[in-house]
């Protein structure tokens, strides 16, 4: 489930030009969640309503992209909070792959001189 969201999460930081920073602050808002006990106890609480818990998170973010913030809020309205750590995650992987493969293309590039895709034989 929690690569459901984090795939989506990834696109809508994609489409915005900003997947890196998405993803930094879904990690962020993880890190806060795991390590602030009045928060746990927000998100964790059955009297809070999930709308509220949306908006107090909203109200949080309110220096962040409006589409993060819709989407965090989305994911605490289906009451997926517990699994916010796992989708920062999850969205963290590909872009670590993604890093890890630029060095690597670049070097391909300057070795032939061209491009890898190039080299394909069509």
């Amino acid at each position: 489930m929690a690569r459901n969201y984090a795939e989506a999460l990834f696109e809508l930081g994609q489409r915005a030009g900003s997947a890196e920073r998405y993803a930094d602050l879904m990690d962020a808002v993880a890190a806060a969640v795991d390590t602030t006990p009045r928060v746990q106890a927000m998100l964790m609480s059955p009297r809070v309503p999930k709308s509220e818990k949306a908006r107090i998170l909203g109200a949080a973010m309110k220096d962040a992209p409006r589409e993060f913030v819709l989407f965090l809020q989305a994911v605490v309205k289906r009451g997926r909070h517990r699994i916010l750590r796992e989708i920062a995650h999850e969205v963290l992987n590909p872009l670590a792959g993604m890093k890890a493969a630029a060095p690597d293309l670049a070097r391909l590039h300057d070795d032939t001189g061209t491009s890898p895709t190039e080299n394909q034989d069509l």
